[in-house]
């Protein structure tokens, strides 16, 4: 809409701009500025409560307050003037935010929210309709999944309703994971005698994991030799001991026992959820989960592609009008084959906004026809032609390859190698493949001797170490946390010194206190950090959220949990 006036109040800029809707002739005035977040969060100390949580018979009242975050280290907190963790009295409040959205509110006919689509979003909204309702009762809900004028114009001509059950589900996350985290921490910090140690519903399954995967990678050490062969590739296999890696790496030659090749028709995968893209992110990219969300949310907020945490598949009629631009722009218009990848649910699949490959992208930046509100750095280079790739090819025409499987002899030990040899008809493999061609194999035939030209060795496991990617991908499968809190938890036992990250390759080591806390929670506490556990607690918050079960049903049996194993939540309600 043009360049915005400004305007600043209590640190809150307002921006001020209009447009004319289409649709209804009438020429709209927009007054347009941000939360930063979330405004309120439970209370720290409070007389009575559980955790900032009130008991009243069988139903449980959180009490919220105002969000202090300081300036100096970062940490935000609830209750006092001063930053519990590093003492700083250069602190801010959302107090102010909220204050200079009551005045904004006064000065517009309507009030329209339209916080990220999904329950923490749908809880901020919440939150900012009971702050503003007092002043301007026409408080509306607007939602959309990608920043582009048509979504928000949209958006704004047919608002929604508030979700009140995606509001009580979140509520009742917050609560679940207070308790379950102070009660556990604060044991842990009395045993341990370190105040900053913590554990969590979410984080402890992720150490167990960590810690489980270190000690398996560290009883199958061994060594792992590489054999560069004449007619190309290599063939690399895992040996235990440093003298069979000897005996292997002077062998000259390997020996060709069977060869095996078929046609196979490959089909795309589909695009990118939130588990898949910070999985392909560590692995193609080498971004932590923590810093691939930061740029997601970045590129979200830049109008470049839809809303990043989502764990659906769908693609909307939208999507695949932007894959036959793109494709019929690069006069491939037989290569488009559109597909939905699932129907309904309020997300759709990450995908880009506009029929733009990142070569595009840059020249429209370059010329001002598109513009965006940060830098691009490489990370955001990357992670976007990753989604552009990515969702080009799912509504892509299927490739045919030629698939090999071939089984070699390396001084006794039998080696089987699979593969792509050849590309037959490349369909969506033009955008964005997911393999390697092996094309050497297509030069060895069954008893055939091949000459080793160069080995090498180096210490490694039969069991790889698990990387960031890894445990998405596994939180994702077993149900534990989701698309918001998959980094959220990867950081917390990084925070909390319990594991740290390779430099070269991105494993997760624990370190030796993570071991120990690990350790003491599954003797301690394996009930409530178990991974069971916390499955089966994400679907009662699902069943808050979808069918309305009554919240103070789900909090009365975890709280009933939580005393039963610990004591520390009765003892708490007495003081």
């Amino acid at each position: 809409w043009g360049r915005p006036g400004r305007m600043r109040a209590n640190g809150v800029t307002d921006y001020e701009t209009s447009y004319l809707d289409e649709e209804t002739g009438d020429v709209v005035l927009l007054q347009v500025t941000a939360t930063r977040g979330h405004l309120f969060d439970l209370v720290e100390e409070l007389s009575n409560s559980i955790y900032g949580v009130i008991a009243d018979g069988n139903s449980y009242k959180p009490v919220y307050d105002f969000i202090r975050r300081c300036r100096s280290c970062g940490h935000q907190f609830t209750s006092g003037h001063l930053c519990p963790r590093c003492g700083s009295g250069d602190v801010v409040s959302s107090r102010s935010v909220v204050e200079a959205l009551r005045r904004l509110s006064l000065e517009v006919e309507d009030v329209v929210i339209a916080t990220d689509p999904d329950v923490e979003g749908e809880k901020i909204a919440w939150d900012v309709l009971l702050a503003l309702r007092p002043y301007n009762p026409n408080v509306r809900r607007a939602r959309f999944n990608e920043v582009t004028r048509d979504a928000i114009v949209g958006a704004l001509r047919n608002p929604g309703e508030f979700d009140v059950k995606a509001v009580e589900a979140q509520m009742t996350r917050r609560v679940i994971d207070r308790w379950v985290g102070y009660a556990i921490s604060g044991y842990l910090q009395r045993v341990y005698n370190i105040r900053w140690l913590g554990a969590g519903r979410v984080q402890s399954p992720v150490l167990n994991w960590i810690v489980d995967r270190y000690r398996e990678w560290a009883s199958s050490r061994g060594y792992l030799v590489c054999l560069k062969l004449d007619v190309g590739g290599r063939v690399c296999l895992n040996v235990r001991s440093v003298e069979e890696a000897e005996r292997i790496s002077n062998e000259g030659f390997v020996v060709v026992r069977s060869v095996d090749t078929w046609l196979e028709t490959l089909s795309p995968q589909p695009p990118y959820t939130t588990d898949a893209l910070l999985y392909d992110a560590s692995r193609k990219l080498g971004l932590s989960a923590e810093k691939a969300m930061r740029i997601a949310q970045e590129l979200f907020e830049s109008g470049l592609i839809t809303y990043h945490r989502t764990d659906s598949t769908r693609v909307s009629s939208t999507g695949m009008a932007i894959a036959r631009a793109y494709l019929e722009g690069r006069g491939l218009p037989g290569e488009f084959r559109p597909r939905s990848w699932g129907e309904g649910g309020a997300h759709e699949a990450i995908r880009p906004t506009r029929p733009l490959d990142l070569e595009d992208l840059e020249k429209a930046l370059a010329e001002g026809t598109v513009r965006v509100h940060l830098k691009l750095t490489w990370g955001h280079r990357a992670l976007y032609d990753l989604v552009y790739r990515r969702f080009i090819a799912s509504q892509m025409r299927e490739a045919k390859v030629v698939k090999a499987r071939v089984e070699l002899e390396v001084g006794g030990l039998l080696v089987p190698i699979e593969g792509v040899v050849k590309l037959v008809e490349e369909g969506f493999t033009r955008v964005y493949t997911n393999f390697r061609l092996e094309e050497w194999i297509q030069n060895i035939e069954p008893g055939a001797v091949v000459k080793v030209v160069e080995a090498s060795t180096r210490r490694s496991s039969l069991v790889p170490l698990y990387t960031t990617g890894d445990i998405v991908r596994m939180m994702k499968e077993k149900g534990v946390g989701r698309p918001s809190t998959y980094h959220k938890a990867i950081e917390a036992n990084r925070r909390h010194g319990y594991v740290v990250v390779s430099r070269r390759r991105g494993y997760l080591i624990p370190t030796k206190l993570g071991v120990q806390v690990s350790e003491f929670l599954r003797t301690h506490f394996s009930e409530l950090t178990s991974e069971e556990y916390t499955r089966v607690m994400e679907e009662r918050l699902k069943m808050i959220e979808v069918d309305g079960v009554n919240p103070n049903m789900v909090l009365r049996d975890v709280l009933r949990e939580i005393s039963r194993k610990t004591g520390i939540v009765e003892v708490e309600t007495e003081n």
